[in-house]
């Protein structure tokens, strides 16, 4: 008896095992429509915001000669450095918002005549130059404090590669408008408060005179470094000052290259021109006298304007449903890297659900056969039971003994078999709550070749049962021109919305009836030579 207790169960196992890897096998072979028919080119993420902070050189461009350092020691150059925050809204183009601090220095060798104007001026305007003289020989040089607070246009070019989803290396331009403010002083006194011997120095003017770098270098070993002079102001009473500082509207052109280091950070390398409509940012503003006189003739032509080199990081803000800036995204890939992941990611979770199911069902299955095996052994036994002699006590309660626990045995399995089809029941309860409807036993659920049809809830002005579905977009504007695109070929099609998804649909034909569905989707295929799917309706 035990023997073929135990070739029963062997029968049952082996069978139980075939019909498992039978299973996985067709799962393999036949994928889901529902399955592959994900999309993994509409990205759902939106463009992240980007902050960064940025510094280099300065370089004031007016009506002295700009100088690149101080011209003192420590020689100090002109600099700048701040921070802004930027948003891309296309592929091509974002705002950026961008603060910056700078100083900035000019610095003459040659010399030139203190005109009665500007001494006068000074006196009025300013602190004043106490020791001087109008027709003085004169060196002029500043230090101008400035800060900015400009909105750049940012278009990117070169981030269209029809072999990579993104460019490591994008070009940009931008124009910028923006507000300075902005407080000058000048180096015309020494630590005593007396006047430079500019006298005593070369003139460039004259022939045979020292080298520029000679110049400077004497006014360096001349002057203390400080510039303790406030340059001339605009008018007397200082009506446009605020906080000691001149407020200027400036406007300008920028272009740069940016490198992507990572999804989270780029390296910007930019330079920008900045013009105004101020002609004293560098302090000075009149023209030479002619010959022996000291008044100046007239103002000097042209506004002061400045440079910004600078090299900067930007990190991108990113968050659960937010992908890296556009500006690095080839438009014609049509998906980031990072949407991409998500979708792949979310494809494999459904993969292992279902996997899952499978397994459950499989042991279902093989929970039942053995049910099924124990409850054929009770029967041969109690055949074997009748045929045989009738035996003595002692056989009969061995016997019993042995039916009860084969009994047990049974009621064990079955329970276990009822507890796991309560499990596969919840999961199937929690599938359909996820919105997939397919009815294995429905075949207005199936293809012709048996796979799933897709089930989804669409809006628009069809109402039907089948969809045939020509395209799917994230973005209305492109599923709008895919309909011009059919239309201007003969092909009408409607746009229609996927409610859980979010997508637009088009809609190339519908019916209410599945079998004209079927061969409806037949007959655009082979007409349009493109793959059509079908999506039954909610």
């Amino acid at each position: 008896m035990h023997k073929i207790l135990f070739f029963i169960f062997t029968l049952s196992s082996l069978f139980s095992f075939d019909s498992f890897a039978q299973k996985e096998e067709k799962s393999k072979k036949e994928k889901p429509a529902q399955i592959a028919s994900k999309s993994l080119i509409f990205s759902k993420q939106k463009s992240a915001w980007q902050v960064g902070l940025f510094g280099g050189t300065s370089i004031l461009m007016g009506d002295v000669k700009p100088n690149f350092f101080s011209g003192n020691k420590p020689a100090l150059p002109g600099h700048n450095f701040g921070l802004f925050i930027n948003k891309s809204w296309t592929y091509l183009f974002s705002t950026r918002l961008r603060y910056s601090t700078m100083v900035m220095f000019t610095n003459d060798a040659v010399a030139s005549t203190l005109t009665t104007n500007q001494l006068s001026y000074l006196e009025q305007r300013s602190s004043g130059l106490n020791g001087y003289s109008a027709g003085d020989l004169f060196f002029h040089n500043s230090r101008t404090q400035a800060h900015d607070l400009t909105l750049d246009l940012v278009f990117s070019i070169g981030n269209i590669n029809f072999h990579k989803e993104r460019s490591i290396m994008v070009f940009k331009v931008f124009p910028s408008v923006g507000m300075m403010m902005y407080q000058t002083f000048h180096d015309h006194l020494d630590a005593n408060g007396d006047a430079y011997d500019y006298g005593s120095l070369d003139n460039l003017n004259d022939l045979g005179s020292s080298k520029r770098s000679d110049v400077l270098k004497a006014l360096s070993n001349m002057r203390d470094g400080k510039y303790e002079t406030r340059a001339e102001e605009h008018s007397v009473d200082d009506e446009n000052k605020f906080l000691n500082y001149t407020p200027e509207f400036v406007f300008g052109l920028g272009a740069g290259v940016s490198f992507r280091l990572t999804k989270f950070m780029t390296l910007d390398i930019e330079t920008k021109q900045m013009l105004s409509t101020d002609d004293l940012i560098d302090g000075m503003q009149w023209q030479e006298p002619d010959g022996q006189n000291t008044i100046s003739g007239n103002l000097t032509r042209g506004f002061d304007s400045y440079n910004q080199t600078t090299l900067g990081l930007s990190f991108s803000i990113m968050g659960k449903n937010t992908a890296e800036s556009k500006n690095m995204d080839n438009p014609f890939a049509g998906a980031d890297a990072f949407s991409k992941k998500d979708a792949i990611t979310s494809e494999k979770e459904q993969a292992k659900e279902d996997s899952v199911i499978a397994e459950m069902d499989s042991k279902v299955k093989d929970l039942e056969q053995q049910v099924n095996s124990l409850e054929l052994l009770i029967k041969m036994l109690g055949q074997a039971k009748q045929n045989e002699e009738k035996p003595n006590q002692t056989d009969d309660l061995s016997k019993e003994e042995q039916q009860a626990a084969l009994e047990k045995e049974r009621k064990r399995l079955q329970e276990e078999a009822d507890s796991l089809n309560e499990l596969q029941n919840n999961s199937s309860t929690k599938e359909k709550n996820e919105g997939n409807l397919n009815d294995l036993d429905n075949k207005e659920y199936k293809l012709r070749n048996g796979n799933d049809i897709f089930v989804a809830k669409l809006e628009g002005e069809i109402n039907a049962e089948y969809y045939l579905i020509i395209g799917s977009f994230k973005v209305k504007s492109n599923a709008n021109k895919d309909e011009r695109k059919w239309s201007n070929k003969g092909i009408n099609t409607v746009t229609m919305t996927d409610v859980k998804s979010g997508l637009y649909r088009l809609v190339v034909d519908f019916t209410n009836d599945h079998s004209e569905a079927l061969d409806m989707l037949d007959e655009y295929r082979a007409k349009l030579n493109k793959d059509i799917w079908l999506i039954k309706a909610k």
